[in-house]
């Protein structure tokens, strides 16, 4: 950063790769740009320059004027218009959510309060292209800009948030939870009760398999067994990896090689069935592998697995419970 401010850096702002910067021409503003394209081969800056005071950056156009920026909303020429409609199959609060969301961006992106008031007569006309009444849209605002206006020390202290995951089936719904939530807040009046709607049904739930791996080596994140061919002795092991190459790595010949399965073969001179080797179970995350891998061990205690032969069964029922996030977590309590 000192090397940048010595080449006329004035302003330096990032978001991840997006850098806003300001100099004093553009002739500073090339020098930089090579600069930092020479500090890594694999690092390729690109420079955007603004255009009569103004630049985009990210969701927002930036002007500069005198002694300071001000900030309106930027949308790209690929930008649609289309947000949820107001006739689809979905709870209207979701649908009053997405008009009170849209208006906090504008709220926050606009610096001033000329730019919000334009933007806000956008947004109604682009809800309206998706079908929102005008008075809905209105009403929503004028709640909105009222709950802005309002003085911090004014707002009630937020009671205690609750939820209740339910399916969205026809329009009775909102009615059904606007009464539950009623219910419940009027016995437990320190509680905010909500309804989370979800969709009762859709594809993924018809087709939970995106695509079959026929080839069992071909697979990942599974617990397996390897069986000797000659005294029929086990290894049970997991693999996040692909499973080929996991096997790979046991039945290589290299002197490095520690894996209990090649061992067994230098020892007794049999051979392990590398070609057979078996999928027993598989999950989606490393902590459940680790506890099955641990379990189907505790329950056929294979004869060619280090932990039975270093540890006793009450080591790896206590592994077991140690790699269970619930006690993960009170251990870090």
């Amino acid at each position: 950063m000192e090397d940048l401010r010595k080449l006329g850096i004035k302003l330096w702002v990032r978001y991840v790769d997006d850098i806003f910067a300001t100099m004093d021409n553009k002739e500073q503003a090339e020098r930089i740009l090579s600069f930092l394209n020479a500090q890594h081969p694999n690092l390729r800056f690109t420079i955007e320059h603004e255009a009569n005071n103004k630049l985009p950056f990210l969701d927002t156009s930036v002007e500069r004027k005198v002694n300071k920026f001000s900030t309106t909303m930027y949308r790209k020429k690929t930008f649609t218009g289309v947000y949820l409609n107001w006739t689809s199959l979905t709870s209207k609060k979701y649908k009053i959510g997405l008009i009170r969301c849209l208006a906090d961006r504008v709220w926050k992106i606009c610096s001033e309060s000329e730019e919000r008031e334009v933007e806000l007569n956008k947004l109604k006309v682009i809800l309206a292209r998706n079908d929102y009444p005008p008075d809905v849209v209105e009403k929503a605002l004028t709640k909105f800009r009222e709950s802005k206006e309002k003085p911090a020390d004014t707002k009630p202290e937020k009671p205690e948030k609750r939820f209740l995951k339910l399916p969205y089936v026809n329009r009775t719904c909102d009615e059904f939870a606007h009464r539950l939530k009623n219910l419940v807040e009027s016995n437990f009046p320190q509680v905010e009760f909500n309804v989370a709607f979800q969709s009762p049904m859709n594809i993924g739930k018809m087709f939970p398999f995106k695509d079959r791996i026929k080839n069992t080596t071909d697979r990942s994140m599974v617990v397996y067994s390897i069986t000797c061919t000659n005294c029929q002795k086990e290894y049970i092991g997991e693999t996040q990896r692909i499973l080929s190459r996991r096997v790979k790595e046991h039945s290589s010949n290299g002197e490095s090689n520690k894996s209990s399965c090649k061992r067994h073969e230098r020892e007794t001179g049999h051979v392990m069935d590398y070609e057979g080797v078996e999928v027993i179970d598989s999950a989606d995350t490393a902590t459940k592998l680790e506890v099955k891998e641990l379990l189907h061990i505790l329950k056929k205690k294979p004869a060619l697995n280090k932990q039975l032969n270093s540890q006793s069964d009450f080591d790896i029922k206590t592994l077991t419970i140690a790699a269970h996030p619930h006690f993960r977590t009170a251990e870090k309590q």
